[in-house]
């Protein structure tokens, strides 16, 4: 052991969590449109609980983890601040019906719009597990070619309505 002084011990994981704290401020939504008394309103995203219906759009940023209710019938989402992904992702509905499809907070919507039910907020959240894991922020796992930059992390979640013989 090395005699230094208390506050050392103290600042030293601060420092080590510098990097994903600049992370995860950057994907830090500022609000989101909630259901409540039968009215969409924009509340503060540190206000959602979990069982809240919320409106997300494109250009915004998923205020907390939540599963999907429905939505257009293409929506893109952007992963790769938050689990790095780097393939699409498909889903379907079923008889109108749409499978369970989970959004993390801070993925980003580049394109369509849903309504989501909020199931985990804070530290219940993908983001704070990987965090306390230390895995956060992802690392880039390839180098990506001049055409693939793009297409990077971005998850494809198809909603289409599928005719079930």
């Amino acid at each position: 052991p090395i005699k230094c002084p208390a506050w050392v011990c103290c600042l030293l994981p601060c420092i080590k969590s510098i990097p994903s704290m600049k992370k995860y401020r950057e994907i830090q939504p500022d609000d989101a449109e909630v259901l409540r008394d039968s009215k969409w309103t924009r509340y503060d995203a540190a206000s959602l609980v979990r069982g809240d219906i919320i409106k997300v759009m494109e250009g915004d940023t998923i205020p907390a983890d939540c599963i999907l209710l429905s939505g257009d019938s293409d929506i893109l989402v952007d992963m790769r601040t938050v689990t790095g992904e780097d393939c699409p992702r498909s889903i379907q509905s079923i008889e109108g019906k749409f499978q369970p499809v989970t959004l993390y907070y801070g993925g980003r919507f580049l394109q369509g719009s849903a309504m989501a039910v909020v199931v985990a907020i804070g530290p219940d959240t993908l983001v704070a597990s990987l965090i306390r894991q230390r895995k956060f922020p992802p690392r880039e796992s390839v180098l990506v070619g001049e055409n693939d930059e793009e297409d990077v992390g971005i998850a494809l979640l198809s909603l289409e309505e599928t005719p079930i013989a």
